[in-house]
């Protein structure tokens, strides 16, 4: 099983080393955005429950079509 979570969730965690660029920011937001995908053995089939389908934040241009697979179970 398999958890497709948006880029920007979680939350930002404040570095302990001293950061280069002082301009650097975090892109996390919180969003709750989750897509879980599992096989179902029985029906040889892909299935995508949404578990929730709102993002918290716009749509940045580059950020669309990107996938990220964050965590599997």
């Amino acid at each position: 099983m398999l958890e497709l979570v948006c880029e920007m969730s979680d939350k930002h965690k404040v570095s302990k080393k001293k950061l280069n660029h002082e301009a650097t920011r975090s892109r996390k937001c919180g969003c709750l955005f989750k897509v879980r995908e599992y096989v179902v053995k029985e029906l040889n089939a892909w299935k995508l429950p949404i578990l929730n389908g709102v993002h918290n934040h716009e749509m940045l241009p580059y950020l669309e079509g990107r996938q990220h697979v964050l965590q599997e179970d």
